[in-house]
């Protein structure tokens, strides 16, 4: 199945050149203007691998496209490439600035405009199949490795007594699986994942399943204390009724 990419572009005679050089090896979608095109992305982000970003266009210019796009989750890690028919210099530099993958200019040469799209796609293609190795497959949280290399990094970078890791379990843990089945457990175990993620990494912590039932996280000890920690903790053991029995048992190590 051909990849698909998004060309914007006011000019249609330029959007027919640039279609006419890549329709063999993908799919096309076509905006003529900036709103235009985070409409398209709306509605089909999950299924581009590429945006090729025309810089200067009426409604809606590309650098607003960009900055729209590097802010929004769902698409700050769609590549993108501007094109640009601009000489100066500072527009290719101010897009990479604000996020843009590579440029290509206008008059478009083919075979650098198929390379500059295949190596943007082919780069955040591995860096995804990385990232994906680098987390728990069902919460989402960083893998055992992963979490010590990162722990590590940081406690070097901090020192000694910056950060404290607490590990956790949930006790009687089995008996969710084995009384409403492992489809009930790892919603349990989704749940305490994101109650961390959320609660933790915004202050500066790191989160991660070390396996099965048990998780780990580390962040910095001013926390301990604190009301928005007991809050989090408070909120990963708020199970439903017929669970609420089974609870995180966890502790503390200076680090």
């Amino acid at each position: 199945m051909k990849r698909k990419i998004l060309i914007v572009e006011d000019v249609k005679l330029n959007r027919e050149i640039i279609k006419r050089i890549l329709c063999n090896e993908y799919d096309i979608l076509e905006a003529q203007n900036g709103q235009e095109a985070l409409n398209i992305m709306d509605d089909k982000a999950a299924g581009l691998s590429a945006v090729l970003l025309d810089l200067s266009m009426p409604v809606m210019n590309g650098f607003e496209v960009l900055s729209h796009m590097r802010a929004d989750p769902k698409l700050k890690q769609l590549p993108v490439i501007v094109t640009t028919g601009q000489t100066e210099d500072s527009s290719e530099v101010k897009a990479l600035q604000m996020g843009a993958n590579d440029y290509v200019s206008k008059p478009y040469n083919a075979a650098i405009i198929r390379q500059r799209i295949w190596n943007a796609i082919n780069l955040q293609e591995t860096a995804a199949v990385v990232n994906e190795l680098r987390r728990d497959h069902l919460t989402g949280l960083y893998s055992r490795n992963t979490f010590i290399e990162i722990a590590t990094t940081m406690i070097k970078d901090k020192g000694p007594g910056y950060y404290v890791m607490v590990c956790f379990d949930i006790d009687n843990f089995k008996i969710i699986n084995d009384q409403y089945g492992t489809e009930r457990g790892d919603e349990v175990l989704r749940y305490i994942a994101k109650t961390f993620r959320e609660g933790f990494e915004p202050i500066g912590g790191i989160c991660c399943r070390i396996m099965a039932d048990n998780f780990a996280v580390m962040f910095p000890k001013s926390f301990v204390d604190t009301d928005e920690r007991s809050q989090i903790l408070r909120k990963a053991t708020r199970l439903n009724s017929d669970t609420q029995k089974n609870y995180l048992q966890h502790r503390e190590i200076l680090c």
